[in-house]
């Protein structure tokens, strides 16, 4: 099998010579003919400048809790040098696949965002009105009425959680 060597340029590039992918693909492109794309600039350079700000440089870190944000632009920026790289080669079938993953990608981001969401809002008050009436054991009956009512609020949180 031949492979042909093409270094394009990112058509978003602002700098020239600074945003290069090789591209290797067989015969003379088209569908199903990439076999490798290797950009040769740092992927989190994501709006093309030339250089790494402090911002790009927090979220190519995932320095901060951010829902899942992060993973997403990481995600998107390796699947725009791959829709690059299908383009030039002609390879629609190289494209989508990068699309494809980006879109699952979006939909794993989401969902664990919701999960967290719920968790802390829901959940977490819950447990910690737990570990607050395991506290209140030794308090006669004061404690046992106040341990009631956790184990209510605890419950009904639990139940909104699930529904």
């Amino acid at each position: 099998m031949d492979i042909t060597w093409k270094c394009i340029e990112h058509s978003r590039s602002k700098v020239p010579g600074k945003h290069a992918i090789v591209v290797g693909y067989t015969g003379k492109g088209g569908p199903g003919s990439v076999v490798c794309a290797i950009p040769l600039y740092d992927l989190r350079d994501y709006n093309f400048d030339g250089s790494i700000s402090v911002g790009e440089r927090l979220v190519g870190s995932g320095w901060w809790p951010s829902m899942g944000v992060d993973d997403l632009v990481i995600g998107a920026s390796e699947a725009d040098f791959k829709i690059e790289a299908g383009r030039a080669a002609h390879d629609i079938f190289f494209s989508n696949a990068a699309v494809e993953d980006t879109l699952r990608l979006a939909y794993s981001v989401a969902y664990k965002a919701a999960i967290e969401i719920n968790v802390k809002r829901l959940l977490m008050p819950g447990v910690q009105l737990t570990l607050a009436a395991s506290a209140l054991k030794d308090m006669e009956i004061a404690g046992k009425v106040i341990q009631f009512v956790v184990k209510t609020a605890v419950e009904k949180a639990v139940i909104a959680a699930l529904t």
